[in-house]
Order: C-alpha cells, then structure tokens, then sequence
C-alpha cells in the first residue's frame, strides 16, 4: 500500500515573514481607517447638522442609539430656523436638557418624541416656546406625568395631530385638562391609556368639534355612553378603532 503525501513547501521561512507583515499591514489599516472614517458615536454631531432636507424635516430615529443631548443642542443651534419636521423616535439617550433646548426651534411644527422614557419636564418648555406645533407624538413615553400631559393643554392649543399610544400613566384629570385646551384636533390616538373613561371623552366631545380620527383601542373603560357623546359632539368624526382583545366589551351595536 503506497500513501500518497502532498510535497514539502518548505514554509517555515514564509510564516516567519508574514508574521513579521501581517502586524505592520494592520497597523496601516488601522491608521488610514482613523484618518478617513468617523467614529459611529459621533456620526450625528458631524454629519446631521446639514441632512436637514429643503422641506425642513430632519428624521433621526434612524440614530436613536446614539443621538444624545449634546447632539441635540448642536443641531438646533446650528440651524434652528430650518427646522419644520423633527423626528427623535426611540432616542434612549436624550433627557430634558436636550429637549428643552429643541425650544430654539421656533418654527417647528412636526415633533415625534416617541419611546423617549426619560422625557419629563423638557416637554413643557419645548410646547410653551414653539407655538407653531401642529402635530406632536408621544406615543409610549412612560416618563411623562399627569402635570407634563395637562400643561399640553395650555401650551399647545394650535395642536391638530396628537399621539399618547401606551401612555397608560395619564390619569383623568391630565386627561380633563388636555382635552379642555385642545379645540383643533382632528386626530387623536389614545390606544392603550387604560385609564380614559366615558367621563374624559365627553370633554373631547365637547371640545375637539372638528375630530376626524380617533384611536380608542383598548379603551376598555370607554362603553357606549362615551360613543353616544362623540356622536353627538364630534360631527366629522369618519374613522373610529375600538378594538378590544378581551371581555368585558362594554360597547355594543346598540352605539354603532
């Protein structure tokens, strides 16, 4: 039996030598890569100063990982003016301070501010100094308390687009206070807030007239005594979710 063996290379003398290249080689990349690229944390700072496009929208949900206050602070002082339409949806890492200094912005009118758990007090400055605010999204900020939802409805009367999704800390008397001072709403998203009752959405009925879209899922408080008023206040009134995934349901065909 013969056993084939693939011949000597001889390579011992080649390891040798790329051991000896392999560590400079890196050291090359490693320096080019530091000279021409910029660190992904400072992407934002660096970059997004100048991504607002010509409609004044500046989306940074795709940067939510690294997005910070400082970050934040750079870019509304950069071109406060030039920004209409700002989304912030998901930034971990922003605060107060960032958003309090958003009130720069004087001609903001789109704010999305969803998923921001750490957002407190910032928002009643941003709303008090931006008076331009149309449509504003809060959906899923559990950091936000009852004065924080109430201010909104003193300080950002001119809203017509408002969304709380998930914010199931709002109690009814933020609600009562929101609801008061928001007369030009056409949709309103309140999904998930667990707390809002017939008693609430009797107040939007007779405040918010010219309601066109409202989200009630998982509204499991609201029966039909609560649609009855929106049948009677809100008139232009065109879409409705009511979805409920358990019993009891407590809005019948009756309402409808």
């Amino acid at each position: 039996m013969s056993v084939e063996k693939s011949p000597s290379t001889g390579g011992g003398g080649d390891r040798n030598a790329l051991s000896q290249v392999i560590p400079s080689a890196l050291q090359a990349i490693r320096k080019t890569v530091k000279r021409n690229c910029i660190p992904y944390e400072e992407i934002p700072c660096q970059v997004l100063l100048s991504a607002t496009n010509k409609e004044g929208k500046l989306d940074l949900s795709q940067w939510s990982l690294v997005a910070t206050n400082d970050c934040i602070h750079a870019i509304s002082c950069h071109n406060p003016g030039e920004i209409i339409r700002l989304n912030l949806s998901g930034a971990d890492a922003v605060t107060d301070q960032g958003i309090q200094s958003l009130s720069k912005c004087c001609r903001l009118q789109e704010l999305n501010l969803d998923n921001i758990f750490r957002l407190q007090t910032g928002l009643e400055r941003v709303t008090e100094k931006c008076c331009a605010i149309r449509d504003l999204s809060l959906c899923g900020c559990l950091g936000l308390k009852a004065p924080q939802f109430a201010s909104l409805g003193q300080n950002a009367r001119g809203l017509v687009s408002l969304k709380l999704s998930g914010c199931r800390q709002i109690t009814p008397w933020a609600f009562m206070k929101l609801f008061e001072g928001l007369k030009l709403l056409e949709l309103l998203d309140i999904s998930y807030c667990s707390l809002v009752t017939d008693q609430e959405i009797k107040l939007l009925s007779e405040s918010a007239r010219g309601l066109r879209r409202l989200n009630l899922r998982e509204c499991k408080l609201v029966s039909d005594i609560g649609l009855t008023f929106l049948s009677q206040g809100c008139t232009e009134l065109v879409d409705l979710n009511l979805r409920r995934s358990e019993l009891p349901f407590r809005v019948t065909d009756v309402a409808l």
